[in-house]
């Protein structure tokens, strides 16, 4: 089986060490970039703490790579089902 003593499964102890450390990355991460910045968005200067443009832009980045492979799937799908 893939269980330990205690009721574990081991998918569940992976899964939860992944979520400790991908919390603990991001709180270092929070805490090194906590200084304000000025970027300039077309005519407008937007001041911001570096950690909310860094989390701005992997949400762009994110959104843009979901976007994209979900329609480069339906395209796939249609052209197979020629």
């Amino acid at each position: 089986m893939n269980q330990s003593n205690n009721g574990f499964h081991l998918g569940r102890l992976i899964r939860l060490i992944l979520i400790i450390t991908m919390v603990v990355v991001l709180a270092i991460l929070v805490f090194q970039n906590r200084e304000s910045v000025e970027t300039r968005i077309l005519f407008s200067k937007v001041v911001m703490p570096r950690a909310a443009l860094l989390f701005v832009t992997f949400s762009i980045g994110t959104a843009t790579g979901i976007l994209g492979s979900w329609a480069f799937a339906s395209r796939r799908r249609r052209i197979t089902a020629k």
